[in-house]
């Protein structure tokens, strides 16, 4: 669903079913990051439409149907941001197609 390369040349995959995946061209192997619901800081599903490094070097995950993500990447543990209705200031949809950031830092979603 969706490739980037951050800026440590890792890539990062976005998966319809299989989680996040993160590849490190160096040794050529994979590590995957994937939704446990017994645990709250694993992603919050597998279901990946849009992956994003900002310029802090953050990871920022959008799925289908269970918001946004944000990883920890020296923990390897993830936020999640979901639509809350009492919230008119956080997310509209806990579908998000796409991560972009503005010149001064703030995170745009497609939702």
């Amino acid at each position: 669903m969706s490739v980037i390369q951050d800026s440590d040349g890792l890539f990062w995959l976005g998966t319809e079913g299989a989680g996040l995946a993160r590849f490190d061209p160096a040794t050529g192997k994979f590590y995957h990051y994937q939704h446990d619901p017994d645990e709250n800081t694993t992603i919050s599903s597998d279901l990946v439409n849009t992956v994003y490094e900002d310029a802090q070097g953050r990871i920022w995950v959008g799925t289908w149907g269970f918001g946004l993500n944000l990883l920890d990447k020296k923990t390897e543990k993830f936020k999640r941001y979901y639509y809350d209705p009492e919230n008119p200031e956080g997310l509209p949809s806990n579908n998000v197609f796409a991560i972009c950031e503005d010149n001064l830092g703030k995170i745009w979603l497609g939702t």
